[in-house]
C-alpha cells in the first residue's frame, strides 16, 4: 500500500495530505472487495468530496508526529475492514475518523 504524506519537510499535516493517505487505503480497500472498479476514478471522486470542492485541503489537521502513525493504524484497519460496511458505508474504523 502507498501513502502519499505531503511535500515539504516538517510541515504539519493537511487535510489534504489526510485525503490522499485515507484515499489510497480506502480505495484500495473497495477494489479489492470489488465495489469499485477503478482506483483511480475512486480516488478522484473521494479527494473531491474530502477536501477540494469545499477548498480545505490545506487547512492544519494536527500536529506532524501523530499523523503518520495515525494512516498507518488507519490503513492497516481498512485493509481489513469488512466489505459490507464499505458497500453500504456504514462506518469507518475509529482510527481513521480519529485522525480528522
Amino acid at each position: 500500500m502507498v501513502f502519499f504524506l505531503g511535500c515539504g519537510g516538517g510541515e504539519e499535516p493537511t487535510k489534504g495530505d489526510f485525503c490522499d493517505s485515507f484515499g489510497t487505503a480506502y480505495c484500495q480497500r473497495k477494489v479489492e472487495c470489488g465495489l469499485e472498479p477503478n482506483f483511480n476514478v475512486c480516488f478522484k471522486q473521494l479527494k473531491s468530496g474530502c477536501c477540494l470542492i469545499n477548498d480545505t485541503c490545506g487547512e492544519q489537521i494536527m500536529d506532524s508526529a501523530a499523523f503518520p502513525k495515525l494512516m498507518k493504524q488507519c490503513a492497516a484497519e481498512l485493509s481489513v475492514h469488512k466489505c459490507s460496511y464499505l458497500e453500504t458505508n456504514a462506518f469507518l474504523p475509529a482510527v481513521c475518523e480519529d485522525a480528522l
